[in-house]
């Protein structure tokens, strides 16, 4: 009896083990990469796959490490961003993240765009765009815009 019941004990364990081993987290479309790893909406990390072509964020932070899930406000923000971005078809290349004061977003096109972590997603991509086709029809191409006051600034 005591070893049928030891036998159930350590078999209990070993499915709990495999079971525990087995849910691994969901990870969802990645939307960034920083270093080797590529994150998703919800700031789960893992490895960057070969042909993952992401925008990159650079920011200095502890090591990650793949199944981590990344939790701070400002990071999950800017996420939320280049989703919001990526669905606006403004094409991301990197993103320097310095405080919350300052945050870089470099378009594909060569425009920097800096923002602070306290301003609205949907405002800035709404406005972004405006900006940028009102630039497009007029022929001009500004080398950054700063959405940190107020009203953008515009530098050519």
């Amino acid at each position: 009896m005591t070893i049928v019941l030891l036998i159930n004990f350590f078999l209990g364990d070993y499915l709990f083990f495999l079971k525990s081993k087995a849910e691994k987290p969901k990870f969802g479309k990645p939307v960034a990469r920083i270093g080797e790893f590529s994150v998703d909406l919800k700031g789960q990390v893992r490895r960057v796959g070969e042909s993952e072509n992401l925008p990159q964020i650079v920011v200095l932070t502890e090591p990650l490490f793949g199944n981590e899930r990344i939790e701070n406000y400002e990071f999950n923000k800017i996420l939320f961003i280049l989703d919001r971005a990526e669905k606006s078809e403004l094409d991301v290349e990197k993103i320097a993240v310095y405080n919350k004061e300052r945050i870089d977003f470099y378009l594909k096109n060569g425009i920097m765009v800096t923002v602070n972590s306290e301003l609205d997603a949907d405002y800035f991509i709404s406005s972004l765009q405006i900006m940028l086709s009102r630039f497009k029809i007029e022929g001009k191409v500004p080398a950054s815009i700063d959405y940190r006051f107020n009203k953008p600034v515009v530098k050519f």
